[in-house]
């Protein structure tokens, strides 16, 4: 008789820790995979994070961000990406009756140093047209915020910390 519990007992037992063993087996192969995926994304911030520490990616990503603030701005102006093209600044707005604008963007940590303004003005100079300097992390060395100088007749406005102000933006427009 006793022999003949034991089996059915001993089988619900054995059953039993086969089902316990391959939850336990799940859970670590989820946690593993967890903590893999864990160490992609970790992996992936940090190389993007990365990007941000090169100066042509954020430069790029300036650009980005000044033509989405513009282009909802002013929905019925053409905007260009001049960015590319030597002597044009970064972005040309063209309007219907209207001057167009050039305008220049930086992204610096630092005060936007002399050389960079007087390579703006031979932008202006190559164009011929108004333009706007937008400093939106910091200042630009000897010019004042908002200060506005005519140039072999066009309007150059500066803008320090603009950090990406539609208000400020506009004004200067």
């Amino acid at each position: 008789l006793f022999q003949q519990l034991q089996q059915p007992v001993y089988s619900f037992l054995s059953s039993s820790e086969e089902r316990i063993q391959q939850n336990i087996n799940i859970i670590k192969d989820s946690t593993v995979n967890s903590d893999l995926k864990h160490e992609n994304t970790m992996n992936e911030l940090s190389n993007y994070l990365k990007k941000f520490q090169n100066s042509s990616h954020k430069g790029a990503m300036a650009e980005n961000e000044l033509e989405t603030v513009l282009t909802q701005m002013c929905p019925s102006a053409e905007i260009i990406n001049t960015a590319n093209i030597r002597a044009s600044g970064d972005f040309l707005m063209k309007r219907e009756n209207l001057s167009n604008i050039m305008f220049e963007n930086k992204a610096y940590e630092r005060n936007v140093n002399p050389d960079e303004v007087d390579k703006f003005i031979r932008d202006v100079e190559e164009i011929k047209t108004h333009s706007i300097f937008l400093s939106q992390t910091s200042g630009i060395s000897r010019k004042n915020n908002m200060q506005v100088d005519i140039h072999k007749g066009n309007i150059l406005i500066y803008i320090h910390n603009v950090q990406y102000s539609r208000d400020k933006i506009q004004v200067a427009i």
